[in-house]
């Protein structure tokens, strides 16, 4: 990795840091860091402060961490990193000039034991700080590919020590960190490295639960109090003067607030053997709990039921304790069966006035003298004389309705007959209706209902009639 590269990578975790706040309330963590290692370490004569003089023997390095948060100094942890070294022997040290040749990197994985001291830990700085900076030590397991090959050793194991410093900060769930320091090789051949790099961490786990400090109070030494016997003055008794109330009924009572002194009771001091809030004295069914002057009331319509006739359905006084019935002409006649709920009438009539009897023939006497002019439903004058009396009659009884049928004798097609029937009936319709006859209907039946012989004149004379009925509205 080039040096810009990785600089760059540096300036752009420090400005994410400075963006975050300490935590520690997940006390597990796990990072995936990237960085570089100079392969020549920190003692070369090309070598500036932190190896950074080195542009060409930087190589990729790559992380993953494990830490665990003891307190608010210490972290452990755990840790393996793998990446690449560059050639770090010269022909002085390998005593010929064929191992640059033989071997430019090798690959190299060390295995990481971590102690983390937190400055940020309460103590030392605040707590509230964004940036928390750190000190790690650790000791390290190291193994570089290709070393038994090149330097003709018995192994590529070693062991180095890491030490250095860093910068983390974030949330409580991700921290971003950056650390920077060295590696001790503690084998010759395997030299110092420089090592720098940046992750993330990734925390979980419930927050570590902090022990209790018991704080011993030291209990107050108990204090003696003098006790002052005071002299009790006894005063000379008083005979308190007997009052004896009156309760000749013995309820509890004083006669003086008894309403029934002679009698016990609880209510006022008078007996309510129902328990219903009356009287007896007052209480209609003294033996019956009830509502209405001490009685019961099913419906609750205000009248008790042993006055009313309609016990189970709410009525009114007026009829005695029954719904109120709808009478519009006050002819006595419920409305829901009068046959003519708008006009007075009687009963043996379904509401609807009585007719008499000499109407009814007179009706009757006037149909017969109904006449038509030849093959015509023109009404003659003597008709349309007598069919005024009809109308002076429907408005002596505006109780009823007048029905007028029309009827012929067989001669002549059937169909012709029916249809002169219907004609000839509400010709006189019209006419009854032209003189204010309002409730009035007409109905032809042609030759179908004869009331004489159609095989003699006479009685095919009495074939062809109108009848006037007179019906309930």
């Amino acid at each position: 990795m080039s040096k810009i590269k990785f600089s760059l990578f540096m300036l752009l975790a420090f400005a994410c840091i400075s963006a975050f706040a300490q935590s520690s309330e997940r006390p597990n963590q796990i990072e995936i860091r990237y960085g570089a290692q100079d392969s020549f370490g920190p003692f070369e004569n090309d070598s500036f402060p932190f190896g950074i003089g080195n542009g060409d023997n930087w190589d990729d390095v790559y992380k993953l961490n494990y830490f665990r948060y003891i307190n608010d100094f210490l972290d452990i942890g755990t840790g393996i990193t793998a990446g690449s070294v560059q050639n770090m022997y010269d022909d002085e040290f390998s005593g010929s000039g064929t191992v640059n040749n033989l071997l430019d990197r090798g690959s190299v994985v060390d295995l990481d034991l971590l102690l983390r001291y937190k400055f940020f830990n309460g103590l030392d700085l605040s707590t509230t700080t964004k940036i928390d900076p750190f000190l790690y030590l650790g000791a390290s397991g190291t193994y570089v590919s290709e070393l038994e090959q090149v330097l003709g050793v018995d192994n590529g194991f070693s062991t180095n020590v890491p030490v250095g410093l860093g910068l983390m900060g974030g949330s409580d769930r991700y921290k971003l960190n950056v650390m920077s320091g060295m590696r001790f090789g503690m084998w010759d051949k395997i030299p110092n490295r420089w090592e720098h790099s940046v992750g993330i961490g990734f925390g979980f786990g419930p927050p570590k639960a902090e022990k209790e400090v018991e704080i011993d109070v030291p209990m107050p030494e108990p204090v003696e109090e003098e006790v002052v016997m005071e002299e009790v003055i006894e005063e000379p008794m008083i005979e308190e003067e007997v009052i004896i109330v009156a309760d000749t009924d013995g309820d509890g009572i004083p006669d003086t607030e008894d309403d029934c002194p002679n009698v016990a009771g609880t209510v006022g001091g008078c007996p309510d053997t129902d328990g219903d809030g009356v009287l007896d004295m007052n209480d209609d069914c003294p033996e019956i709990a009830g509502v209405v002057s001490g009685c019961p009331d099913a419906d609750g319509d205000g009248i008790a039921d042993k006055d009313d006739n309609c016990p189970d359905t709410a009525g009114i006084a007026g009829n005695d304790g029954c719904p109120e019935v709808k009478d519009a002409d006050g002819d006595g006649i419920p409305d829901a069966v009068d046959g003519c709920p708008t006009v007075a009438g009687v009963a043996s009539n379904n509401g609807c006035p009585e007719v008499k009897q000499e109407t009814v023939e007179r009706l009757a006497a006037i149909a017969k003298q109904i006449q038509f002019q030849t093959n015509s439903t023109n009404l003659t004058t003597n008709s349309k004389t007598i069919l005024n009396e009809v109308a002076s009659i429907m408005a002596a009884n505006p109780g009823y309705r007048l029905s007028i049928e029309g009827h012929t004798d067989s001669v002549g097609a059937a169909d012709f007959n029916q249809g002169l029937s219907e004609r000839r009936a509400a010709a006189v319709r019209d006419y009854l209706a032209s003189r204010g006859v309002g409730s009035v209907s007409s109905t032809g039946y042609g030759e179908n209902r004869p009331i004489a012989t159609n095989d003699t004149a006479t009685g095919r004379a009495q074939n062809r009639r109108v009848e006037l009925k007179l019906n309930p509205r």
